[in-house]
């Protein structure tokens, strides 16, 4: 999958469309621009709590954020 239809696909990273990004003077250097320290706290402490109500088998936290960090890598890597 490219960077441009992860982020067309998902809510991953800013509000805005992927075609404004540019515009606006939004980049991704690095897949760590797509997971904010703030963003990545907040996440973690409520995965549980909010998830696991809902998710029967739910994975650890730190699973999915590796596999998500090395997706985005791995699209960044693949942009020309």
């Amino acid at each position: 999958m490219t960077l441009e239809a992860l982020l067309k696909a998902t809510a991953c990273r800013c509000a805005i469309p992927y075609e404004e990004c540019p515009l606006r003077g939004v980049s991704f250097t690095s897949a760590a621009d797509f997971f904010p320290s703030g963003i990545v706290a907040l996440v973690t402490d409520a995965w549980e709590g909010d998830l696991g109500g809902v998710v029967a088998e739910l994975p650890r936290v730190k699973i999915v954020f590796d596999e998500l960090y090395e997706t985005v890598t791995n699209s960044l890597l693949a942009q020309p």
